[in-house]
């Protein structure tokens, strides 16, 4: 009986004590926010990050937006890396796994996911203006983990000074980091980061590397050749 009490009694004092670490923490966020927000580089008045954020949703103005991002030039760079920083071992990331125990509060922190993904977007608009972040974004690309993807998507993106880097990472000893950067290079030739030049350079590489052979690869290729054939033969494309 007076277990079946003491249980009772804990239940509350429980709730208590999470709504109260989440109060905590979400005051820290939100002074922290404000300060980087009043920072953050900005484009016509809207920040850099809503300007990525309608690039990642396929916007209706997506056009402007990559505009916006590539007007913002450099400046993004270290805001960009910021969020492809966000490991799921943050702060947000625990807090949310501790909301996750509770039913009262429904708010939650951003996914790390959603940063990368969203850096990845500014970095494809920035296209050249990004190279300063190759060292560390190809360090990222090493790690077998979900960002390594959008890593190398961002690579990809930055266009020529980084075909180099994903010429060699064909070839990586793992089968994750090469088959992310075959994925990665119809995406960013799609918006147009990778000239003719980078095209048949990684095309080669693509088809000269004999270390994996997988759907990635495969799929990799044909859609080069694709993006190739409409750039030689544009009225095939027009015919559709």
């Amino acid at each position: 009986m007076d277990a079946h009490i003491s249980i009772k009694k804990s239940t509350p004092r429980k709730a208590r004590v999470t709504i109260f670490v989440f109060v905590v923490i979400l005051l820290i966020t939100v002074v922290a926010l404000f300060f980087l927000r009043t920072s953050e580089p900005s484009y016509a008045g809207v920040s850099l990050g809503v300007w990525c954020e309608k690039i990642h949703d396929s916007h209706k103005n997506q056009a402007e937006a990559i505009k916006a991002v590539h007007n913002i030039g450099s400046n993004a760079v270290p805001w960009l890396l910021h969020d492809m920083r966000s490991s799921e071992r943050t702060l947000g990331s625990r807090a949310n796994a501790l909301l996750a125990r509770q039913s009262i509060v429904k708010w939650r922190f951003e996914k790390p996911s959603t940063s990368w993904s969203r850096a990845m977007c500014g970095f494809v608009a920035l296209g050249g203006e990004g190279r300063k972040a190759i060292p560390e974004l190809e360090s990222m690309v090493t790690e077998e983990n979900p960002r390594c993807l959008m890593a190398t998507m961002s690579l990809a993106g930055i266009g020529h000074e980084a075909v180099p880097l994903l010429c060699r990472h064909l070839t990586n000893d793992s089968m994750h980091v090469a088959s992310a950067v075959a994925a990665s290079i119809p995406k960013a030739a799609f918006f147009g980061r990778l000239n003719d030049d980078d095209l048949n350079v990684l095309l080669t590489a693509l088809r000269d590397q004999s270390k994996w052979t997988n759907d990635f690869m495969s799929e990799a290729i044909t859609k080069i050749e694709s993006i190739s054939l409409l750039k030689v033969n544009p009225q095939n494309h027009e015919a559709k």
